[in-house]
């Protein structure tokens, strides 16, 4: 399995889950189950409370929702495969481990501003 982030997009911190255009490929049907994903500021491995990651089974697209409020500018998500639950018990270690299979990182947060001279709304989003 690889993760293809040729195609990234940004995200809002809106609370709700958003596509990313990030995916998992070169995996096959059974693998997604195995899959789980985590999110983190960007450059720190600090986890972001409240954010979570998905992965779509049907097209390998990670899915991140960030909390309303987030502040931070990018995310680096981290996909790890599970081993397969059917390893025999005299299996190599290295098959009985989870794998990270790599990291995307996302651009993320409110992209906000303050208007200049006060104005209303004091900020401007994009």
């Amino acid at each position: 399995m690889e993760l293809d982030d040729s195609s990234v997009t940004s995200i809002s911190a809106s609370g709700k889950s958003q596509g990313t255009r990030a995916l998992v490929t070169k995996a096959e049907a059974g693998d997604y189950s195995r899959l789980r994903a985590a999110v983190f500021a960007a450059g720190t491995g600090n986890p972001v409370p409240g954010a979570t990651a998905s992965i779509d089974p049907a097209t390998g697209e990670i899915s991140v929702s960030l909390p309303r409020g987030f502040e931070g500018s990018d995310v680096d998500v981290r996909v790890t495969a599970d081993p397969h639950e059917d390893i025999p018990a005299g299996a190599p270690e290295t098959q009985r481990k989870s794998e990270v299979i790599g990291t995307v990182t996302v651009p993320a947060g409110d992209r906000c501003e303050a208007v200049a001279g006060g104005g209303f709304p004091p900020r401007r989003c994009s």
